[in-house]
């Protein structure tokens, strides 16, 4: 099984602010190479919720090449190669919006993401974030260094290729229910022709609210209070914080508290909470989905990163990391 594992970190909330990149090249099941390089980003400005999360600082890359420097010697990396990540709309969101920063060329690559994989190979694990499942499957992590990051998503991998013996990355991702996604089908996954809207029928659109209406019964969804009715308390919100004046979504269900609590906690930090996705997102945070693989606000999200807009994917994990 062939592959390179990817991992990014960001200077700030803007995709295109890459500061660190690790890479683990796997071939037939084995790492065989590994690439680390910090990244001056352009401009070289960091926020401190960032630096909290990875420790990278703007003096410690201040002499490194930019990601249109580094180009070149990456570039073999990732053309014509499968690349997987954990929470691969965020890594690739970064690889997209830096290329397009420097106006570089695309390059030619499949991608899948180690957070879909892992909730279908081992459906018992307690959550899915990075530091989580690598403890669970015991595998070392010193989790936001961009190299240890990316290796230990190619053991997820690895651990799911020998659980299903399978030679090849497609047949992987073929045994539970995923398939790779083209880098140029990247944020695309919502657009729909206006004729094939035009020409369902009224029979086939009552059909799908039938089957929605069941799926929303099966999985017993719980409502979710108004953010407007909400207590809570800012009196200690300091602007320090890298939660104060940032914009979060939240999207499907978390597993250490309620929606209603993270909101509450986003708000009492000075940060605010929206129920829709937008050009103002900072944040959008990824619970367990319900009955969607992907649903439309993590959808829109990936389209407004195609865009180079910086609204940013994190994971349940990252948000109370981010919450101190």
């Amino acid at each position: 099984m062939d592959f390179v594992a990817i991992d990014f970190e960001t200077a700030n909330r803007n995709w295109a602010s890459a500061c660190e990149i690790g890479m683990v090249v796997v071939e037939d099941g084995r790492v065989v190479d590994t690439y680390r390089r910090l990244i001056r980003p352009t401009p070289n400005q960091f926020d401190y919720g960032n630096i909290r999360i990875h420790k990278i600082t703007p003096e410690q890359v201040m002499h490194e090449p930019t990601f249109a420097e580094l180009y070149d010697e990456m570039l073999p990396y990732f053309e014509n190669k499968h690349m997987v990540a954990h929470n691969a709309s965020f890594d690739m969101g970064v690889l997209l919006g830096s290329i397009k920063q420097y106006g570089l060329p695309v390059p030619s690559l499949t991608y899948s993401c180690t957070v879909q994989l892992a909730r279908r190979v081992w459906p018992e694990a307690p959550r899915y974030g990075l530091g989580i499942i690598s403890a669970y499957l015991g595998i070392e992590l010193d989790h936001h260094q961009a190299l240890s990051d990316a290796n230990a998503c190619a053991q997820i991998m690895i651990q799911a290729q020998q659980i299903f013996s399978t030679p090849h990355v497609d047949e992987l991702l073929r045994e539970v229910g995923l398939q790779p996604r083209s880098i140029d089908d990247y944020g695309s996954s919502t657009k729909k022709k206006k004729s094939s809207r035009s020409n369902r029928t009224a029979t086939r659109k009552a059909a799908i609210a039938k089957e929605t209406k069941q799926r929303t019964q099966i999985h017993n969804w719980p409502s979710h209070p108004k953010i407007k009715d909400i207590v809570f308390d800012a009196s200690d919100a300091h602007e320090g914080h890298p939660v104060y004046g940032k914009r979060f979504v939240f999207t499907g269900e978390l597993t250490t508290c309620s929606r209603e609590e993270a909101q509450r906690k986003v708000l009492e930090l000075g940060g605010k909470c929206t129920t829709a996705v937008s050009k103002s997102t900072d944040y959008v945070v990824q619970g367990v989905p319900t009955w969607r693989r992907v649903t439309s606000k993590v959808k829109k999200a990936q389209e407004l990163g195609a865009e180079g807009l910086p609204v940013k994917l994190i994971d349940e994990e990252a948000f109370l990391e981010l919450c101190g």
